[in-house]
């Protein structure tokens, strides 16, 4: 759901970096850091390759002549798998220990289309005219973050970012159908907002620090609100409220292992708890059931010569998605939990750099047991796998 990197630099060190000033994109992962750059700015274009399959399985419920699953689809792997990625940032020295900068970075999201629904009454188009429907989602996230650094001593920086997010929605899922009292009607219906692509905006607030310990030791800690969104109008039927991106926060630390390497580590704690139409709630009482989330990323970066440096990571978080809802999360799989990182600068003048990054996120499989709320045991052994790889290129211009 959340990107694990943001800019070509972190992307090559499995995202970590919260306490290295590596260029002007990071400030969109701690403002501190623009206390620690000169004037610059950053673009990176990039490309994603997700690869996910959703296979509906399910008993028959009391009743019913078929299962509420669509058990005659087999495995399904969405018809939609390439995206592009990338950021653009600058800082900029107001004086000696002021700099403002601003970030324009993706902030998650995805998308399936799947050829067949996931439900049995979707692909007969039960409630809809015949029409199918909850085979489809599309969420897509973005934001622009606005910030000051102040830069008191060598050895300490403080800053701040207002997140000024957009987010972009449109699916066909199904939702029950409250008037249902039993068949011939249908137990469910396509989710009002019809697949129409639906607009809204969001606000949030991000601070930093990075303090030098030793010359060796920089340590680092972040805290935000996460991004605050109006709420899907068109889809409030099937969320109980906005999609919030969650509030979090994380500490990090950077260790010069010597004059030409540098080894990163990062924990981050991703509240998804906090946003009622994601987390909190089982999906028969209206959420998702998403569970916070740890994320662990390690990294290092070492300078063959004045001009050209390699870069390597990794990066784990759990999937926020439990077993026993993955029914219900079948057509947005965010399950991915390890990537292994790779990347390279290489200066061609005092003013420009340019960089690249690969990373490559493993299979990840996981099987509804049938034994959580409703929707879990009418879609036990429903399984649902992802995996992804991806890159980026990028420019650095310092002036």
């Amino acid at each position: 759901m959340l990107p694990h990197c943001i800019g070509v630099y972190a992307c090559g060190m499995g995202g970590a970096g919260m306490a290295l000033a590596t260029d002007a994109t990071k400030i969109a992962s701690n403002p501190a850091l623009g206390g620690r750059l000169g004037n610059e700015l950053s673009v990176s274009l990039g490309w994603m390759h997700p690869d996910r399959t959703m296979d509906a399985q399910g008993p028959t419920p009391p009743g019913f002549p078929f299962p509420f699953a669509n058990t005659a689809s087999g495995e399904q792997t969405s018809q939609i798998e390439n995206y592009p990625d990338g950021a653009l940032a600058f800082n900029y020295r107001l004086s000696p220990t002021l700099a403002v900068g601003a970030a324009m970075v993706p902030g998650g999201g995805g998308e399936t289309k799947y050829a067949m629904s996931r439900t049995a009454t979707g692909q007969m188009g039960f409630g809809n005219a015949g029409a199918m429907y909850d085979s489809q989602v599309r969420i897509r996230y973005a934001s622009l973050t606005p910030t000051v650094a102040w830069t008191p001593s060598a050895k300490a920086s403080y800053g701040a970012s207002v997140i000024l997010g957009y987010m972009d929605f449109k699916s066909n899922m199904a939702v029950m159908n409250p008037a249902f009292t039993g068949l011939p009607s249908s137990p469910t219906l396509m989710t009002s907002g019809a697949n129409e692509l639906e607009r809204v905006y969001g606000i949030g607030l991000k601070v930093g620090g990075v303090w030098d310990l030793s010359p060796q030791v920089s340590v680092a800690a972040t805290a935000s609100t996460g991004t605050r969104y109006q709420r899907l109008d068109d889809y409030r039927d099937l969320f109980t409220g906005p999609l919030h991106l969650p509030p979090n926060f994380g500490v990090g630390v950077t260790f010069r292992a010597s004059p030409s390497t540098d080894i990163v580590a990062d924990v981050q704690y991703q509240m998804w708890e906090a946003v009622e139409a994601i987390g909190g709630e089982q999906p028969a009482q209206g959420g998702f059931g998403w569970e916070n989330q740890p994320i662990f990323a390690l990294g290092v970066q070492h300078r063959l010569s004045d001009r050209f440096a390699v870069r390597a990571g990794w990066n784990y978080g759990p999937s926020p998605i439990p077993d026993d809802v993955v029914f219900a999360n079948a057509l947005f799989p965010a399950v991915i939990e390890h990537h292994f990182t790779a990347g390279a600068t290489y200066a061609i003048s005092d003013r420009w750099e340019v960089s690249g990054s690969a990373y490559f996120a493993p299979k990840v499989t996981q099987t509804d047991p049938g034994t959580g709320d409703m929707f879990s045991q009418f879609g036990g052994g429903t399984v649902i796998t992802m995996k992804q790889y991806g890159g980026q290129v990028g420019l650095r211009w310092k002036f």
